[in-house]
């Protein structure tokens, strides 16, 4: 099996705001609130009179660099034989990174993950979507997630030529 390198399957501004959904927005801006406040209680614990200028710098770069890691990516995975029967090793390899088989109807030889997340924690952005069709196996999701799963099905003796 060949895998591809992560393909980044989004526009260059994603990097300056990476949300693509109002919920992801909403969650993302109700951690960085609790965020800032967590960090202005733990700086006014340690000095009583801090400047705060870094503190409310400082807390929504942290938030947006790890909401980088959520932007979709794309993923391939080229089999000599028909790619159904890699289909199976994929799932249990994204069973292991917390995805589940999503019960939302999809055309013919595609297939949506879920991470097995409470349903209130979970967002689209999450999701890997596969594509089957002849020799190939298609993974779009975020990158993260893809970025791991390539990681893991590389070989020990790839992974070092790589390094």
């Amino acid at each position: 099996m060949s895998i591809s390198e992560l393909e980044r399957t989004h526009a260059w501004w994603r990097y300056l705001w990476p949300f693509r959904s109002r919920r992801t927005q909403l969650q993302t801006l109700a951690l960085l609130a609790a965020e800032v406040c967590i960090m202005l209680a733990a700086v006014y614990a340690l000095n009583p009179s801090p400047s705060l200028a870094p503190v409310l710098l400082a807390a929504p770069l942290i938030l947006l660099s790890g909401a980088q890691f959520l932007l979709p990516a794309r993923l391939v995975m080229a089999t000599q034989d028909d790619a159904c029967h890699a289909v199976t090793d994929l799932q249990a390899r994204l069973l292991k990174l917390g995805y589940v088989r999503s019960e939302q109807p999809m055309p013919q030889g595609s297939f949506r993950y879920r991470h097995k997340y409470p349903r209130w924690l979970q967002w689209g952005e999450q999701d890997v979507e596969l594509l089957v069709h002849g020799h190939e196996l298609v993974l779009d999701g975020p990158m993260a997630v893809l970025y791991g799963l390539r990681a893991e099905m590389l070989l020990p003796d790839e992974r070092n030529r790589k390094a």
